[in-house]
C-alpha cells in the first residue's frame, strides 16, 4: 500500500517524530568518537594497533547499560522542574558535551591514559542517554505511532554517525591530519560537542512525557545507598579484572578468548557476590533490588516464554561483526 503525502507529513513530520529525530542525532553523534574516529586519531598519535583494540573495552558500557538503567528508571534527579526523563536526559547530555572537551584537550602520543578516561566517560553517558531517550520515545507516543518514532531515531542516528564519522575525518583532512597535529584533533571533538547542542536545545524545549510512574526507590536514603552499591559493584568489577592476568603465556586466539570470557564472567560473579552480600546485610533493600531488576526480567521472560532466550541471542550476537571491524577497519 501506497501512503499519501498527507498522511506522510501527519505520521513522519509532526511534532514528536521530528523531536525523536533530533533527539536521535544526539544519540548517534558520539558512538563512532569512541570507535572509528578515535582509532584513526590513536594511528595518527603512533600508538601500536593492539593498543588500539584494547580501547574498544569503552565501548562496553553500550553492551551493558541494563545494569544501571533500573537506577536511572527509579531514581529522581533534584531537577523537579524538568521531570524525571527530561532532568536525566539533560544531566547525560551535559556529561557527554563535558567528556567531549576533557578528551579533546588530551594528547594520546603523550597522556594516553587520559585519553582512555575520556573514551570511556563519553561511551558511559552516551550508553545512559540511549537508555532515556528509549523510555522517553517509548512514554511520548501510544504504540501506534511507536513504528514511525523508531524510524525517525534510527534516521537520525544514522546522520549523526555519518557526521561523526566520514564528517569529522573530512575536517580533520581538512585541517591538516596528514603531519599529526593534535590541535587539529582537538577542533575535531570540539566540533563535535558544539554539535550537542542539538539534543540539549531539543531536551529543554520538550514536554515531559505525561505518564504517571511508580518510582520504587522513594526515599531518598534508598535511592543514595543503590547508588552506592552500583558504584562499589563497577570498581569492584574493575579491579578483579585488573587482578587476574593471564596465568598461560599462550599466542592461541581460541585460548586467549576462552581466558577473557572466563575472566569476565568471575568479574561479574563477585560483583553480584556483593551486592547479594550487601541485600543480606539490609545495606540496601531487598524488595527495592527485586523491583529494579528481577521484576523486568520476569516480566520479560514471561511475556514471551522460551522465545526469551533466542530474542536474547540475536540481540547479543546480530551486529557482532560491526563491533569487532569497527575499531580496527579504519586502522588499516
Amino acid at each position: 500500500m501506497f501512503i499519501s503525502i498527507n498522511n506522510f507529513m501527519k505520521i513522519f513530520l509532526n511534532a514528536k517524530s521530528v523531536r525523536i529525530l533530533l533527539l536521535g542525532f544526539s544519540s548517534g553523534l558520539p558512538i563512532l568518537l569512541v570507535f572509528s574516529t578515535l582509532s584513526v586519531w590513536l594511528v595518527k598519535a603512533e600508538v601500536s594497533r593492539s593498543t588500539i583494540t584494547m580501547f574498544s573495552w569503552a565501548a562496553l558500557a553500550y553492551s551493558f547499560k541494563f545494569i544501571w538503567s533500573p537506577i536511572i528508571d527509579n531514581l529522581r534527579l533534584p531537577f523537579k522542574s524538568y521531570g524525571h526523563r527530561k532532568s536525566w536526559l539533560l544531566f547525560s547530555q551535559l556529561m557527554i558535551v563535558l567528556s567531549l572537551i576533557f578528551i579533546s584537550f588530551t594528547d594520546p602520543s603523550e597522556t594516553l591514559i587520559l585519553t582512555a578516561v575520556g573514551a570511556v566517560l563519553i561511551a558511559f553517558s552516551s550508553a545512559s542517554q540511549d537508555i532515556i531517550i528509549d523510555a522517553y520515545r517509548i512514554e511520548s507516543a501510544p504504540q501506534i505511532m511507536q513504528g514511525a518514532l523508531s524510524s525517525m531515531y534510527i534516521a537520525g542516528y544514522r546522520i549523526a554517525m555519518l557526521i561523526a564519522g566520514a564528517g569529522s575525518l573530512y575536517l580533520a583532512s581538512y585541517l591538516g591530519v596528514e603531519i599529526y597535529n593534535v590541535n587539529v584533533w582537538k577542533t575535531v571533538y570540539l566540533t563535535m560537542a558544539s554539535l550537542m547542542m542539538v539534543g540539549i536545545l531539543t531536551t529543554i524545549y520538550s514536554p515531559e512525557p505525561n505518564i504517571r510512574r511508580k518510582i520504587s526507590l522513594l526515599n531518598f536514603n534508598d535511592q543514595l545507598r543503590f547508588l552506592i552499591t552500583f558504584i562499589l559493584a563497577i570498581i569492584l568489577f574493575i579491579f578483579v579484572y585488573s587482578f587476574l592476568d593471564n596465568p598461560f603465556d599462550s599466542k592461541e586466539p581460541l585460548e586467549k578468548f576462552l581466558y577473557a570470557f572466563i575472566r569476565l564472567c568471575l568479574c561479574f560473579i563477585s560483583s553480584g557476590l556483593f551486592i547479594y552480600l550487601l541485600i543480606k546485610t539490609n545495606f540496601i533493600k531487598k524488595s527495592s533490588a527485586t523491583t529494579a531488576y528481577l521484576k523486568p526480567i520476569s516480566n520479560f521472560i514471561g511475556r514471551y516464554g522460551k522465545t526469551a532466550f533466542l530474542i536474547l541471542l540475536l540481540i547479543g550476537l546480530y551486529r557482532i561483526a560491526d563491533i569487532v571491524m569497527g575499531v580496527v577497519a579504519n586502522i588499516f
